[in-house]
């Protein structure tokens, strides 16, 4: 036996009030002695037994009901759960994990099937009166039931009606969200059951799990038990999935080649031979292409090309499967679809800010004529076209139609002078995903690009320094980095096939540069709050820049200690080129220190580079690394900044063969970024952009295996006359079909947006079917109880380890019969004999 609240034992002391008020009633008097008083003492010494005796009787009722009242406020807990004087109901959460992995099959039937069997086998064993809440767990707790209810009925058709998803596995917050739900729970009896699979991945959180079960079983009244339900087998299951589909360049366009590539991975502990794999383009059963590989060793992953050619523009749905007879007993990673949006023309606005009619000083020509390298009269059949706009067209009021571009180039423009709306016009150009480019020059107002692009809208990457160098001295120059590209849009280059785009005296020089300043990066765990303001741990300055949380958190800004607030979710500044070894002729006035701090340099960093104290006029050699073009994605959108200009003024770079590839890159990482959204893992949220729209626009969203008859009706949210999709219920991979209409009667002259596609694939590490560790199951054997389910009834093994029943109820009836009796008896007593 035990108590909920122990404390209240101390209220057994209570007793000592009943003794010391009938030890005070037999205080001593004074005698006095008078005539009848023989009489009176006759009659008492006759009557004093049996009055003690009475005395004595109420005294021992009322320390009874003391003790017993001081007893049942303890809630005493009985340990044998069959007990009867008590009430025995459980309260209790189940949770059932509904992820991609549950879809293996052991057998004839799927783990997922098995664990709805024993949902069920646990309901069944729940004792009368309980009440049980019901959830599906994948990386994300979904509540079907939330709130405990005592309605089985209504508990099995949920069970039974529980679909199953393709979404990744994390157990923990499925845990940490039942846990929440009971704390508020006043039964003695908690608990919670998680059925899932031997999956290790699932798992990963099992020092959280720990720790959570071990804080919340301290109190023993407030103890809650877990109990783990597996169904999958203990021995890893073999498995080969599609990990990987996706074009291998940004920009697709109708009528031309693309290569798609596939990853092939073996997550199994044998090889796999011949395995055959099928491309399908659209709705059509005809496999345009086919692959078969020879031999896939355990553990090894392969990647194969596609050719196909998507002949008209707009959007297609590609889709890779396993052979029949090749796969596994895990289907659902044996085949990928994605949605590839073929351009057939990509219109991109150049801003001019130095426009002359001379070709090789206007600002822009070299810019245009790489991002469209076709032969004289053949421009308008390439797939990027140009807009130039100059400065004195927007300030005189001429109308942009943002809708019509997928990218603006600002090339050195003096941003000041335009208009207030163009900046807001521009953010939200990029924030609905399309791309902006930013070159400096001897017109740019860093000042204004600073304080409103970059510190107010955090829409530049990096804050523009000063210009350093001179382009009239062409003996003194730097060039880029000549190895270990890692940005996708210039990964190229690690090839030597494609030339050489860095090194001294190989690659393009760079006379004068503008300093690209980008934000420090830190871990929340090394930064600390003093006085209000945020100081990276060490620093005696407030800090500025991004502040880093832990995994799935969102990276915060802070300037000068306080954090900013930013109305779209930004990524952190990468650097996609970097000068090497550069130059710098030392002028009058000039010494180590002061280069060091122009170019924003370590001054030790720089010394050991010129062991020799330059004199003016020698060559200052100056550290790599500082970043030549940086980028981040700003919304659904990207931005590229150059430190650099578009022109040849500054370098050799704009007129080098060079830049055609490396614009061609740069425009299609921002169609990739544009249609990213095109193609999610399981379970993520799909957005849309859709422009100005009428008020009741609707959408209906018809997801993989329905059809238009079941589509599920979303509502498009309106915003100053800006409409935005967002649909959160992609749980199953496959492709979704989004139709927008306006219902029948809406008045006015009104069209929807055209109808588009979005696929979703499995998160792949759920192809891993590679079993918890076996330290990984002892640790939590010891604060929960686990179960291997093979058909059998749970019941006995849940019922031993039950906390049991209180019985507090019955003992309060006792005090009110004692309390009953104790009045009946000193009425009695006090009657005259």
């Amino acid at each position: 036996m035990g108590f909920l609240n122990p404390l209240l034992l101390l209220g057994i002391s209570a007793i000592a009030v009943p003794i010391i008020i009938h030890l005070l009633n037999r205080r001593k008097f004074r005698k006095i002695t008078w005539a009848a008083m023989r009489f009176v003492q006759l009659s008492i010494d006759q009557n004093q037994r049996r009055m003690k005796l009475e005395d004595l009787i109420l005294l021992l009722l009322r320390c009874a009901m003391l003790a017993l009242l001081a007893f049942a406020l303890a809630r005493p807990v009985m340990r044998d759960s069959s007990s009867v004087i008590g009430q025995t109901s459980v309260t209790s959460v189940l949770v059932l994990d509904n992820s991609f992995s549950m879809g293996m099959k052991d057998g004839s039937t799927t783990r997922f099937e098995r664990a709805k069997a024993a949902c069920s086998n646990i309901v069944e064993t729940l004792p009368p009166g309980s009440a049980a809440a019901f959830y599906l767990a994948s990386d994300k707790p979904k509540p079907i039931q939330a709130n405990p209810s005592s309605d089985r009925l209504a508990l099995y058709e949920s069970i039974g009606a529980a679909p199953l998803s393709d979404r990744a596995t994390a157990l923990f917050p499925s845990v940490a969200q039942a846990v929440k739900k009971l704390e508020g729970s006043t039964s003695i009896r908690r608990e919670i059951y998680v059925v899932t699979d031997n999956q290790e991945i699932g798992w990963r959180q099992s020092a959280a799990m720990k720790k959570l079960i071990e804080e919340q079983s301290k109190d023993e009244g407030k103890k809650i038990r877990v109990h783990f339900v597996i169904v999958g087998g203990a021995v890893s299951p073999d498995n080969i999935g599609i990990t990987s589909l996706s074009p291998a360049e940004g920009l697709v366009t109708a009528g031309k080649p693309v290569r798609i590539n596939m990853a092939l991975r073996n997550f199994s502990g044998s090889d796999r031979e011949s395995i055959e794999v099928n491309l399908r383009v659209g709705g059509d059963e005809t496999v345009q292409e086919r692959v078969v590989v020879p031999n896939l060793e355990a553990g090894d992953t392969q990647t194969f090309p596609f050719l196909i050619t998507l002949e008209k523009p707009g959007l297609h749905t590609v889709t890779a499967s396993i052979a029949q007879g090749d796969g596994d007993n895990l289907a659902a990673d044996n085949s990928r679809s994605i949605v590839v949006n073929a351009l057939k023309k990509v219109s991109v606005l150049v801003i001019n800010g130095d426009p002359s009619d001379e070709f090789d000083r206007d600002e822009t020509k070299l810019l245009e004529a790489a991002m469209v390298p076709a032969a004289v009269g053949k421009e308008a059949e390439f797939y990027i076209s140009t807009v130039t706009r100059q400065p004195r067209d927007i300030v005189g009021g001429q109308v942009i139609d943002w809708a019509s571009y997928r990218a603006v180039v600002l090339a050195n423009v003096q941003l000041a002078q335009f208009p207030d709306e163009f900046i807001t016009e521009l953010a939200s150009f990029v924030g609905r995903g399309n791309g902006l480019l930013v070159f400096p020059g001897s017109k740019l107002d860093r000042e204004f690009y600073n304080e409103n692009l970059h510190e107010k809208l955090g829409l530049l990457p990096a804050a523009f320094g000063t210009a350093q160098g001179d382009e009239g001295q062409l003996g003194i120059y730097t060039s880029l980095q000549d190895s270990n590209y890692e940005h996708p849009v210039v990964e190229m280059w690690n090839s030597a096939d494609s030339g050489s785009l860095g090194g001294r005296g190989r690659g393009p020089r760079f006379f004068r540069r503008q300093l690209l300043n980008v934000p420090a990066a830190v871990a929340a765990s090394r930064t600390e709050v003093k006085d209000g303001a945020l100081f990276a741990k060490g620093d005696s300055a407030p800090f500025t820049g991004w502040v880093v949380g832990d995994e799935g958190e969102t990276a915060v800004r802070y300037a000068n200690g306080e954090k900013v607030e930013l109305n779209e979710e930004i990524g952190l500044a990468k650097t996609v080129l970097a000068f090497a070894e550069g130059r710098h002729a030392l002028q009058e006035g000039e010494n180590l220190a002061s280069v060091a701090d122009a170019y924003g340099s370590d001054a030790e960093t720089l010394a050991k580079l010129n062991p020799v104290e330059p004199a003016v006029g020698d060559e200052v050699v100056l550290p790599s690394g500082s970043p030549a073009i940086v980028e981040h994605t700003w919304g659904l959108g990207r931005v590229y900044q150059f430190a650099y200009t578009a022109d040849t003024d500054w370098s050799e770079l704009p007129a080098s063969p060079h830049s055609v590839p490396l614009y061609d890159k740069i425009i299609g990482s921002i169609l990739l970024n544009q249609d990213a959204n095109l193609n999610l893992v399981a379970g993520g949220s799909f957005t849309r952009e859709l422009g100005p729209v009428g008020a009741n626009l609707q959408a209906k969203i018809v997801s993989p295996g329905q059809d238009i008859k079941q589509a599920k009706p979303v509502a498009v949210s309106n915003e100053n006359g800006l409409g935005t999709l967002q649909f959160d219920e992609t749980d199953r991979a496959g492709v979704y079909e989004v139709i927008y209409e306006y219902p029948e009667g809406t008045e006015g002259d009104v069209v929807a947006p055209p109808n588009v596609r979005f696929a979703t694939q499995p998160d792949t590490s759920e192809s891993n079917m590679t079993g918890i560790a076996p330290a990984t199951r002892e640790e939590l054997e010891d604060v929960a109880g686990i179960h291997e389910w093979k058909n059998a009834d749970l019941g006995p093994a849940l019922k031993k380890d039950r906390i049991g029943a209180e019985f507090w109820l019955p003992v309060i009836l006792i005090v009110l019969l004692f309390a009953a009796l104790e009045v009946w008896l000193a009425q009695k007593f006090s009657r005259p004999k």
